[in-house]
């Protein structure tokens, strides 16, 4: 090999390199840059004793924290709920409507998990652990009125499950966003007739998490995928009217563009 040989494919190598390390650069600085801290949400009605926040941007697990008055002071409290790191859509806050009787105006604030994962840890009969997150130095809150109306954020339907065992009479689903309250039905069959229903469970408008549905395993049999469709709660509220067990076909599969929304998974262990 001649020598000028020998150094063009040196310096080709030491480029691909350089262009490598880079990349990795820019991809593990992209993986460490956390998600901006930001709180979104309409007013709305909350007599129902429910908020539902339309999207929490959060760089780290935590809290979505709701409270009566200005001071944000803990015993102002009226309703929390958890928010994962990421953008989460459609959270819905439990209220204390009691508390509330004719306030027009909540005001949200985002929190930390800090000390004990999943235990809301700010008052309460709690320590003060799960501080308020910042976002540029300044904390990250907002408002909503409780009278007025809003559109609500588009929510992109979606079912996430995982392939596992169903001996145990029912299934979990990692999350379910919809942007209706309605069913998710799970069908032994592709062809989502009722006949082939072996369980369902309802959800509700926004993003539904761990969502666990009983199911009739024997009636499985040796079916190695089940499929799960999102359905609307349009005729008797809160009644599975999907054609299930004598029922009308009153529930109609929600559909977004069009389509339905289903997912296939396994029914055996991964």
């Amino acid at each position: 090999m001649s020598l000028n040989r020998g150094f063009s494919i040196s310096l080709k190598l030491l480029v691909i390199l350089l262009v490598a390390l880079t990349v990795a650069s820019v991809a593990s600085a992209a993986k460490s840059t956390p998600a901006a801290n930001q709180i979104y949400v309409h007013n709305q009605v909350t007599k129902n004793g429910v908020a539902v926040i339309d999207e929490v941007i959060a760089a780290e697990d935590g809290w979505i924290v709701v409270y009566k008055r200005a001071d944000l002071a803990t015993d102002m409290i009226v309703g929390y709920a958890p928010v994962a790191k990421g953008t989460n859509q459609g959270v819905r806050v439990t209220l204390d409507n009691a508390r509330l009787k004719d306030i027009s105006t909540l005001w949200v604030r985002l929190h930390v998990d800090k000390d004990k994962k999943g235990v809301f840890e700010w008052g309460r009969g709690k320590p003060l652990a799960d501080f308020p997150a910042a976002e540029k130095g300044q904390p990250v809150i907002t408002t909503f009125g409780t009278t007025g109306s809003g559109a609500d954020l588009a929510l992109t339907p979606a079912i996430s499950v995982k392939s596992q065992a169903t001996n145990a009479n029912s299934i979990v689903f990692d999350s379910v966003t919809t942007p209706v309250d309605g069913w998710v039905v799970i069908y032994k069959d592709a062809t989502l007739r009722p006949s082939e229903i072996v369980g369902h469970v309802p959800v509700y408008h926004g993003v539904n998490r761990n969502v666990k549905a009983a199911i009739e395993a024997w009636r499985i049999g040796k079916n190695n995928t089940l499929w799960a469709a999102l359905y609307e709660d349009k005729a008797t509220q809160k009644l599975m009217e999907v054609g299930h067990m004598g029922l009308t076909r009153g529930d109609p599969l929600y559909l977004y563009n069009g389509q339905p929304v289903v997912a296939a998974f396994g029914s055996q262990a991964p």
